[in-house]
């Protein structure tokens, strides 16, 4: 669910600014020969979407608070409405973009289809990053889903109990070698899994007679996510959201330039 609602915010914005620029293009080019700056112009859009998208991440929010239980802690819904807002208002500039480069507004549609595609695909959400061949990997460090996806993991601390669990900090040859002792002090390894461990998806491992067998089920479990997933498990917050002003930067940057040339 919150690949979707990410994937969600990066649509809508982007589809919502994209037909902006294009529509106007006859009129920008008559207010040009007028006096009206490019960076005024691209300004008054990039104030548009920023009014949007604080506007479109409160009601994404809303929809994830009413529909699931996010944990109360460490102001988490401060920090999930920031990700949205940078993923909305990042895909918004997208969109802008898209429509700066659209040689008519009939093809600016067609274009933000384009973009969006891997945005889904690269994100990181569908398919693990680690699973990318190189080129796939290099894509996924520019998309706008992928920031926003792992900082809400995060904070959501979804996987938090498995990161923390030294045992699962440990090969499996080094696990074989822990006494009861260490292995106790592993939450989501051991026996204890069931009674101390929050990592999703173990309430519906169904108990049987033979612990072991449930043990290795669960084990299972977290293993195939944690190989996939484990390394957004927990990421730098901070840094994903400094990764992500820089590629919407970098975006408003190109995009003033393309309507600069275009002008």
């Amino acid at each position: 669910m919150l690949f979707v609602t990410v994937i969600m915010a990066v649509m809508s914005g982007a589809l919502a600014t994209m037909p902006e620029i294009a529509k106007e293009r006859a009129i920008f080019h008559r207010e040009r020969s007028a006096g009206l700056g490019v960076l005024p112009y691209i300004l008054s859009k990039l104030h548009l979407a920023l009014m949007l998208a604080l506007y479109q991440s409160l009601v994404l929010l809303i929809c994830m608070v009413l529909a699931v239980n996010i944990p109360q802690v460490n102001n988490i819904l401060i920090g999930m409405y920031c990700s949205l807002f940078l993923a909305s208002f990042g895909s918004m500039v997208l969109g802008l973009l898209v429509s700066t480069i659209s040689p008519s507004q009939s093809v600016a549609p067609l274009l933000t289809i384009v973009v969006l595609v891997p945005q889904v695909v690269f994100g990181g959400g569908i398919l693990p990053v680690n699973e990318f061949h190189t080129v796939g990997q290099a894509i996924n460090q520019v998309m706008l889903t992928k920031y926003p996806f792992e900082t809400l993991v995060s904070m959501t601390e979804l996987g938090a109990d498995v990161a923390d669990d030294p045992c699962w900090q440990k090969t499996k040859q080094k696990n074989k070698t822990l006494s009861k002792v260490e292995l106790a002090k592993c939450n989501c390894y051991e026996q204890e899994v069931f009674n101390k461990c929050e990592f999703p998806g173990i309430g519906k491992v169904k108990k049987t007679l033979s612990l072991n067998a449930d043990l290795l089920k669960v084990r299972l479990l977290i293993q195939g996510i944690f190989d996939s997933y484990g390394d957004i498990f927990s990421v730098n917050v901070y840094e994903s959201w400094l990764s992500m002003l820089k590629i919407i930067g970098g975006m408003t940057l190109i995009l003033f330039l393309c309507q600069f040339i275009k002008g």
